[in-house]
C-alpha cells in the first residue's frame, strides 16, 4: 500500500514490514524497471514512501531531476534522509493536486500507489498524471494484483491493517491497470511477483 498521511505511524517500519511479508518481490518490482528510463529526464514520483531506492537510482541516472511527492512527513523525512542534500530532488509535502501546473515531465513513477484510491476517484487521478507526461512519456508502476482467491484473502487482510493503523479510506483494490489503458496508455513491458500478486509494468502516453 502506498504511503497517505496516516502512514506516518508506521513510516519507520514500513520497508521491514514489507520485506517480512513479501521478501524481495517488493523491491524487485519497484527497481526492475529503472533502467527504462532515459539520461537527462524529469521525472515525477507521487507516494514514493521512504524513497529507499532513490540514491541508487541517482548513481545511476546522474543527470535526472525528481519532483518527489509524499503526504506523510516522515516517510518524506526518511528519503531525505536516504539522499543527503541533493538538488536534484525536490521534495513535496503534498497529494497529486501538489504537482506543478507548469511541469512537463519525461516519467511518472507510482510505486504501491494506485492502491490508496477507489475505482471511483482513479480515473480523475490517472488524467491528472497523464497531463503532466510528456507526449510518449512513461509511466512506471508496481502494484498489486487481484486475480485469485488467495490474492482477494490477502487484499482483505491488508486493508482492514492499513484501515486501523493508518486509517486508510479506501477498502479494495481497483482495477488500476484497465484504468491506465482506457486513460490513454499502453502497456509496453510487465513483471509479475509473488505468484503473480505483485506487478511492475511500464505504460507509454499514447496520443489520443
Amino acid at each position: 500500500m502506498a504511503s497517505q498521511g496516516g502512514f506516518d505511524a508506521i513510516a519507520s517500519r514500513y520497508d521491514a514490514l514489507a520485506r517480512c511479508v513479501f521478501g524481495s518481490s517488493i523491491a524487485r518490482a519497484q527497481t526492475i524497471f529503472l533502467k527504462r528510463i532515459l539520461p537527462g529526464s524529469n521525472v515525477l514520483v507521487l507516494g514514493g514512501g521512504t524513497g529507499w531506492w532513490l540514491k541508487e537510482f541517482l548513481n545511476h541516472c546522474t543527470d535526472c531531476k525528481i519532483v518527489y511527492i509524499e503526504t506523510s512527513g516522515k516517510m518524506i523525512s526518511l528519503a531525505r534522509q536516504s539522499v543527503g542534500d541533493d538538488k536534484r530532488i525536490e521534495f513535496i509535502n503534498g497529494t497529486e493536486e501538489f504537482i506543478p501546473l507548469e511541469a512537463d515531465f519525461d516519467v511518472v513513477i507510482t510505486f504501491f500507489f494506485l492502491d490508496i484510491f477507489s475505482t471511483k476517484k482513479l480515473p480523475a487521478v490517472v488524467r491528472r498524471l497523464r497531463s503532466a507526461l510528456k507526449p510518449c512519456g512513461l509511466w512506471l508502476v508496481a502494484d498489486f494484483c487481484n486475480s485469485t482467491f488467495w490474492h482477494e484473502i490477502l487484499l482483505f487482510i491488508m486493508y482492514c491493517f492499513f484501515r486501523i493503523v493508518c486509517k486508510l479510506e479506501n477498502q479494495r483494490l481497483p482495477d488500476w491497470d484497465n484504468q491506465l489503458v482506457t486513460g490513454g496508455f499502453v502497456e509496453e513491458e510487465r513483471q509479475l511477483f509473488y505468484s503473480s500478486f505483485i506487478k511492475a509494468t511500464v505504460f507509454r502516453k499514447e496520443a489520443l
